[in-house]
């Protein structure tokens, strides 16, 4: 708990600039490869995968990369560390 406060407190503080605007820059390309995701998600569950789709409508949501994927990954492990869960952070 001690280090959790600690974390947060430098987190928040002037010095933890850098690191915050890592953060949302990272948080922002988790919530764009999920969204792209989810909408391919929907799509495939309305049986709409196999309809022609516009070249603008494809270009505005491209295919996850493995770099996107990877990135949902490690944003998933940060929040389980940051909430607590040390052995799911840990995990492959």
């Amino acid at each position: 708990e001690k280090t959790v406060r600690e974390a947060l407190r430098f987190f928040f503080s002037p010095e933890g600039s850098v690191f915050r605007e890592f953060m949302l820059e990272e948080v922002v390309t988790v919530v764009d490869a999920l969204g792209r995701d989810a909408a391919r998600d929907l799509a495939m569950s309305l049986g709409l995968n196999n309809l022609p789709v516009p070249s603008f409508v494809r270009a505005l949501s491209p295919s996850l990369t493995d770099g996107d994927r990877r990135m949902v990954q490690q944003i998933r492990k940060l929040v389980q560390f940051l909430l607590g869960d040390f052995e799911g952070a840990l995990s492959p």
